[in-house]
């Protein structure tokens, strides 16, 4: 019944071709708004621009020095002050200091101190008067003739060098450093084997105290039960506690 239902679509036409259409309504168009912000900022800027000039002014102003006017004796005497003596004005007088006179001293002594200098070394280059040239020898005998010395020749030894010295000296230290070496690693060997036979010797013990022994088997078990002794101590006798609400159940009948 399902595979007679069954009805397949039909071949679509390849050769007709995809062609959109367009969309015939309108497109929209802006039109201008106006926002109640925009004259709130108008005002707020103003506001901003009246108050910054201001305080420009006020600054400029603050700014401004204005010097008080001199008072004539007229006012003065109008303000009860009375009348002002004219008093002459401060004359300056010229004034020594002692670094001055410290420094005229140091210069003079300075001056002839050089003066002195200048003087001795024109004394000096003055009195310079050269050698006469020597006059020609012409006897043989009186020619200065070298002598030959009588010192013994130079001999020559073996020498030797540091580079040497230093290479011998090198050798030693590295003899020595190596036999230390040695010495560390037969130490760090024998370190390194003890400290094996330790842990082992340690896992030897731990390992035997380790081993479960069971506890013996008590004698009660096989000896019929545990003996019961009895008490030598007496009884215990019961007495009447006396309460207080005894006391007050009396005192509240009489």
């Amino acid at each position: 019944d399902l595979a007679k239902s069954f009805k397949a679509l039909d071949m679509p036409d390849l050769s007709r071709k995809f062609v959109p259409k367009h969309d015939a309504g309108k497109l929209t168009e802006p039109t201008p708004f106006k926002l109640s912000t925009d004259a709130r900022h108008v005002s707020k800027e103003a506001e901003f621009k009246a108050r910054h000039e201001a305080e420009e002014k006020k600054a400029q102003e603050a700014r401004r020095y204005k010097a008080n006017p001199v008072r004539t004796a007229s006012a003065l005497t109008n303000l009860g002050v009375g009348p002002v003596a004219q008093r002459p004005l401060t004359a300056p007088r010229p004034f020594q200091l002692h670094s001055e006179v410290m420094h005229d001293h140091r210069s003079a002594q300075w001056a002839a101190r050089v003066e002195e200098e200048l003087k001795d070394e024109q004394n000096k280059f003055s009195s310079f008067h050269a050698r006469a040239v020597p006059k020609v020898v012409g006897d043989s005998s009186k020619v200065y003739t070298p002598r030959r010395s009588s010192k013994p020749l130079t001999e020559v030894h073996d020498f030797q060098l540091n580079v040497d010295r230093r290479s011998q000296k090198h050798q030693e230290i590295s003899v020595k450093k190596s036999e230390r070496e040695k010495r560390m690693e037969a130490e760090k060997l024998a370190e390194e084997q003890r400290r094996v036979e330790e842990e082992a010797r340690e896992v030897r013990n731990m390992r035997r105290s380790m081993i479960v022994k069971a506890k013996p088997v008590p004698n009660s078990v096989y000896g019929g039960g545990p003996s019961v002794v009895h008490s030598n101590k007496p009884l215990t006798e019961p007495m009447s506690p006396h309460f207080r609400t005894d006391m007050r159940l009396r005192s509240a009948r009489t």
